[in-house]
């Protein structure tokens, strides 16, 4: 058998020729690893990103949450000190018919019917024709008593003048009687 001699030199440079190849076909490898994990990588952080909105957005809402149950529980401690308070049951119950008084006037007058647009309206004019109708009863009332005014006025006029007039028939009287000597 014959036997090869290599000299270090070339065995160096044979194992470095070789751990070149090596390392670019590893090199290789790995970008090849990189561009196929690629689209996962970005989903995965595209699935992070939603996670940590969602999660900001939760603890914000847990947030405000958190405070509505705390006022929450402030008025219903208000509620449980007016409930003991002497009154309040009578004050609650008319509330509370005064609320089914104007559910029934909703259902009476077909309020439930309405758009929206016409439910917006409907206070609006609701006031105008109250205002309306407290205008005209002012002036009514106005008028009544301008009325009632003149009436009374035209009454004393006429007494005062009836009375002068019979003043004048009683002094007519007593001349007519004093004068011609006449006894009645």
């Amino acid at each position: 058998m014959a036997e090869r001699v290599v000299t270090d030199e070339q065995l160096d440079d044979l194992v470095e020729q070789r751990m070149s190849v090596a390392l670019a076909e590893r090199k290789k490898v790995v970008e090849e690893v990189v561009a196929a994990l690629q689209p996962q990588l970005e989903r995965i952080r595209r699935e992070a990103a939603s996670a940590n909105h969602v999660k900001r957005t939760l603890g914000r809402q847990l947030s405000r949450l958190e405070g509505l149950v705390k006022q929450t529980n402030a008025e219903l401690g208000r509620h449980v000190v007016l409930a003991a308070h002497p009154g309040t049951a009578d004050t609650i119950e008319r509330m509370t018919d005064a609320l089914e008084k104007g559910e029934e006037l909703t259902e009476q007058f077909g309020v439930g019917d309405l758009s929206l647009e016409q439910k917006k309206a409907l206070p609006g004019m609701l006031k105008n024709y109250v205002n309306d109708q407290v205008d005209r009863q002012k002036l009514d009332r106005r008028n009544d008593r301008r009325l009632t005014f003149w009436l009374v006025m035209a009454t004393a006029g006429g007494s005062l003048a009836g009375a002068v007039l019979a003043a004048i028939a009683v002094v007519a009287y007593l001349s007519a009687v004093h004068v011609g000597g006449a006894t009645p």
